[in-house]
């Protein structure tokens, strides 16, 4: 008998995750060439090839997946680079995260005998790293305040180490998965003079698997993928971001 360690169903029972598969990659792709459009689009003249300005947040992410049941949180930086006139600007950056969860849940997988396996409470430590390039679109402001559009292409690892507080059992999943992400992002800058200001940011995006490897009877938690929620808050530095014209 096999045991699905998420949900501690029979292989039999455990739902087909290619039937999934294609809605994700619908919505991934067309994310894809909305961002690919607004790059090409809104650039405009050749970017600047130099750094600009960028900025360092504290992030909370929240995930629509049952092993990330409380909010993942850590810190991430970013560079930017300004096109054309300053309204549309280039950004590449990265994102440290770590989380943690108590649920009721199997912390076994593979072939068990019957009966071994039992519910039972467990805890969840989640790590996720990312790396994401994109772009941001000014919509209103000046030189001390300004509002952005914001899209991004994002290649994060996620891991979760689950651990049985009963039988002591360990079981680990990880997975590459990739996506786009849209969001809103403000920043203030209150003295001219001195470069620095506070940025928030608020989006959604979805994840799905680089690749997926199919394993009969295999654990493999997030080859269904993923919708993920971002919030950022920190400072930023603009030190030559030009004025709206």
């Amino acid at each position: 008998m096999c045991c699905d360690g998420l949900h501690g169903r029979r292989a039999d029972d455990r739902p087909e995750w290619d039937a999934h598969e294609p809605l994700h990659r619908s919505k991934v792709m067309s994310s894809a060439i909305l961002l690919a459009i607004c790059l090409v689009f809104a650039a405009g003249p050749r970017a600047t090839a130099q750094v600009q300005g960028g900025g360092a947040t504290a992030v909370a992410l929240s995930a629509k997946h049952e092993l990330l049941g409380n909010p993942l949180v850590g810190g991430g930086v970013e560079l930017w680079i300004p096109a054309g006139d300053g309204r549309f600007a280039f950004r590449f950056g990265g994102e440290w995260l770590h989380g943690q969860a108590d649920r009721i849940g199997i912390p076994c997988a593979g072939l068990v005998e019957p009966g071994t396996c039992a519910p039972e409470p467990v805890h969840d430590r989640s790590r996720m790293t990312t790396a994401r390039g994109g772009g941001m679109l000014r919509l209103a402001g000046g030189h001390n305040a300004t509002l952005k559009l914001t899209a991004d292409w994002m290649v994060t690892r996620v891991s979760v180490d689950t651990h049985g507080n009963a039988s002591g059992s360990e079981l680990t999943a990880a997975k590459m998965l990739w996506g786009a992400w849209l969001g809103v992002s403000a920043d203030w800058i209150p003295w001219s003079h001195v470069p620095i200001g506070l940025e928030m940011e608020a989006g959604l995006g979805d994840l799905i698997p680089i690749l997926n490897e199919h394993i009969l009877d295999g654990y493999a938690p997030f080859d269904g993928g993923m919708s993920v929620r971002h919030l950022r808050l920190g400072l930023v530095w603009r030190p030559r971001f030009p004025r709206q014209r």
